[in-house]
C-alpha cells in the first residue's frame, strides 16, 4: 500500500501540510504578532511581508514545501479577515456558518494558484 501513496520530494510517503481552519486566520495572527516574531517570519520568508500579503506569502511557502499535499483555507487565499472564520474554539454557537459569496470567489486570482502549482511541481 505504501508504494501507491504519493511521495514528497523528501521521500516521506503522503506527507501533508495544512493550517487548521478553526484557528487564527493569517492576517489576524500577523496583526497580533510581536515585532520580533514578524521579523523572524520575514527572515524565514526571505523578504518583507505585511498584513496585505502575509496570507499569500505563507500559503506560497506551504505550496513550495516538500510535502506531497498542501492545503490552505479559502479565507487565506482570499485574504479575508476574522469575520470569515469557520470556527471560534471554545464557543458553542455561531460556528461553521461562513459561506463564500460569488463576489469573494470572483476575487480569487487563478493565475497565482496556477503559477504556484507550476513552480512547486503540483500542477
Amino acid at each position: 500500500l505504501a508504494s501507491t501513496l504519493p511521495t514528497s520530494q523528501c521521500g516521506i510517503p503522503f506527507c501533508d501540510l495544512y493550517r487548521d481552519p478553526r484557528q487564527q486566520y493569517h492576517t489576524g495572527w500577523w496583526k497580533e504578532a510581536s515585532p520580533e516574531l514578524r521579523r523572524n517570519v520575514c527572515r524565514y520568508l526571505g523578504f518583507e511581508s505585511d498584513e496585505e500579503n502575509i496570507a499569500a506569502n505563507l500559503t506560497r511557502l506551504a505550496w513550495m514545501s516538500s510535502s506531497s499535499l498542501a492545503i490552505t483555507p479559502l479565507q487565506d487565499l482570499l485574504n479575508l479577515d476574522g469575520n470569515c472564520r469557520m470556527n471560534l474554539p471554545g464557543t458553542i454557537s455561531g460556528n461553521w456558518i461562513w459561506r463564500c459569496t460569488a463576489r469573494q470567489f470572483d476575487a480569487l486570482n487563478p493565475n497565482l494558484l496556477r503559477e504556484w502549482n507550476e513552480i512547486s511541481g503540483r500542477a
